[in-house]
């Protein structure tokens, strides 16, 4: 039976469920670090994790696509997709200051970075590692884009559904 793993920072650490092929949760738990985790996600036929991955840098500074994009199908609630920093930021030991994140980053690509990706540079930093050490496939996601996907689906689907039922009236 293939599994299928959830992965989202968190204050404490690392939210990670699992669930089947048929979206039934086996498991939902709370991991202290990136090694947990890829013990726990060790044998999954897929992990979804939503934190950046593939970050900018110096040669290719700026957005990612994939942000621009989720911040499009996002709309008016394009704000909860955050700049992903660029990678020389993460080096970084504090945001502020002419040394600071936030100064590297607008350095680069012309941006600031907000305290709330700040916060989650080190576990950009121990993520890095952990994807590049899975020998199965790992994505990146963004957790309200991707809650906005499934529910236009899911809408769609049931329009469909009342259009053949009108029509076999």
């Amino acid at each position: 039976m293939d599994i299928f793993c959830g992965v989202d920072g968190c204050h404490a650490g690392w939210i990670v469920v699992s669930c089947d092929s048929q979206l039934c949760l086996q498991s939902a738990e709370l991991k202290e670090d990136i090694q947990e985790i890829l013990d726990y996600t060790r044998g999954a036929a897929l992990t979804l994790i939503d934190i950046p991955i593939g970050l900018k840098d110096r040669e290719q500074p700026g957005r990612r696509t994939c942000d621009v994009g989720a911040r499009k199908i996002l709309g008016k609630h394009a704000s909860s997709v955050f700049t992903a920093p660029q990678r020389e930021a993460l080096k970084a030991e504090t945001w502020e200051g002419e040394k600071g994140a936030n100064s590297i980053n607008k350095e680069i690509c012309g941006m600031g970075l907000s305290m709330q990706t700040w916060g989650i540079t080190k576990k950009n930093c121990k993520c890095g590692f952990y994807i590049n050490s899975r020998c199965v496939l790992t994505v990146e996601v963004e957790r309200d884009t991707s809650r906005n996907l499934l529910l236009e689906f899911e809408q769609s689907a049931c329009n469909e559904a009342l259009e053949k039922e009108r029509g076999s009236r």
